[in-house]
């Protein structure tokens, strides 16, 4: 049996059990990245909030990402380049430029 999940949805699954891994624009862009996987394979994925807060991190920079991994990429640009690492950003609240924030595949 499989439940159609909305934003909303997927919102209100993390806040219930995971409300601190993602924030709000973070949660959003995983929503996102999730729908458009669904479309790429043609198939539903379940939904699995442990299984994506042990997948993913949110870093608030690229600073603190390099801390974590001991690395010195320059820009969330740089570290997708070298092509070991999914990255998935959202644009800012203002729609004006990138969140200096981004959502890490681990490793």
């Amino acid at each position: 049996m499989i439940q159609h999940v909305t934003r909303d949805d997927f919102h209100a699954a993390f806040k219930a059990i995971r409300p601190d891994n993602f924030s709000f624009w973070g949660r959003d862009a995983l929503f996102a990245y999730y729908e458009q996987m669904e479309d790429d394979i043609g198939e539903p994925i379940t939904l699995d909030v442990i299984a994506i807060c042990c997948d993913f991190t949110q870093y608030d920079s690229i600073g603190k990402y390099n801390e974590a991994y001991g690395t010195d990429y320059a820009d969330w640009d740089a570290l997708e380049d070298s092509g070991d690492t999914l990255v998935i950003r959202w644009h800012h609240p203002s729609g004006a430029s990138w969140s200096e924030e981004a959502i890490v595949h681990n490793h």
